[in-house]
């Protein structure tokens, strides 16, 4: 919607990237609205803000007429799944920084609350190497983890779709705590956990509504003492049967996939191996990107007992 759509029209949106993967081996798509800056979307949402900038690299964007014209990109994408078989999660990512690099990402919401951020232009996380992380919002406050919610629940609610995801890789910063001292803690740590027991419960009761469940999805960093470090209490999450699906790994990985595999389905939840683009640069990028590396990626996470493999921010065409 933002780079690729030609023309504010359902036909041109699918034809980017979704045509063709009828009949594949595709069984399901993970749309990501975008959520860049805690709350610009590309779907028609009245909890935050449709992203309209056309200007520099976002010069093409056609969200906002694709609305208009009555072609939601999330609604047009979940459709098209549904008559094809595939289904369709909704990806949020949790704390995507990127509105640190473009202003045009940066939300009227956070302009209001300058206090949720974790730090300023001049001031910026002591712990934390990206530059552009001072953007990110803080889960330590109410504020944030309620505004969280409603993103979710707007979408469960007004879309059809076969589940959610929440994207805590993109970006892997969540508390003050640990942007600034290092690493969160219990209190952190509970602080999500409860959030993820109220969207557990809100998706589940929208489950009955319809008559059909709406899967909870998360994508986290492979190691759970990594994720423990950052607030994410992912052996509590499986314990507390708070996720159906988990997509663990990105632009780094710290353990062989088999050791997720094996905490994944010791409390009976698929885990799918998540292969990123590179971001290696040069030639030995270059040979990260063919098709025979992403095969041989593949085949190592199906030999260690991967339910799954998940491709992300993935637009090469081979």
């Amino acid at each position: 919607a933002v780079y690729q759509c030609p023309e504010p029209t359902a036909e041109a949106l699918l034809r980017a990237r979704t045509v063709g993967l009828e009949g594949s081996h595709v069984d399901a798509i993970f749309y990501c609205t975008w959520c860049s800056g805690f709350g610009m979307f590309t779907h028609n949402t009245r909890i935050g803000e449709v992203f309209s900038a056309k200007s520099g690299i976002f010069r093409r964007n056609m969200a906002p007429e694709l609305i208009a014209a009555g072609a939601d990109p999330l609604k047009v994408m979940v459709e098209w799944g549904h008559r094809h078989e595939i289904q369709v999660f909704w990806s949020m990512r949790i704390n995507d920084v990127h509105d640190g690099a473009y202003p045009e990402l940066f939300p009227r919401w956070k302009k209001e609350h300058p206090q949720f951020l974790m730090g300023e232009p001049r001031r910026r996380p002591s712990k934390i190497r990206d530059g552009r992380a001072w953007t990110a919002v803080d889960f330590t406050h109410s504020e944030v983890r309620e505004r969280a919610f409603r993103f979710v629940e707007e979408v469960c609610q007004r879309y059809d779709v076969d589940g959610i995801e929440l994207d805590f890789f993109r970006h892997p910063i969540l508390f003050w705590r640990h942007a600034w001292q290092g690493q969160a803690g219990d209190e952190e740590r509970d602080m999500l956990t409860r959030l993820m027991r109220r969207i557990r419960q809100m998706t589940e009761q929208r489950g009955l509504e319809r008559g059909r469940p709406i899967l909870v999805a998360v994508r986290v960093p492979d190691s759970p003492g990594y994720c423990r470090a950052i607030g994410i209490d992912i052996e509590r999450w499986l314990r507390e049967g708070l996720i159906d699906l988990m997509i663990v790994g990105g632009y780094f990985r710290l353990r062989p996939w088999g050791k997720s595999v094996e905490l994944g389905h010791r409390y009976g939840v698929p885990v799918y191996a998540c292969l990123s683009e590179s971001r290696i640069a040069g030639q030995a990028g270059a040979e990260r990107r063919r098709a025979e590396a992403y095969r041989a990626r593949a085949m190592d996470a199906w030999s260690q007992g991967a339910d799954g493999i998940y491709l992300f921010n993935f637009n090469y065409i081979f």
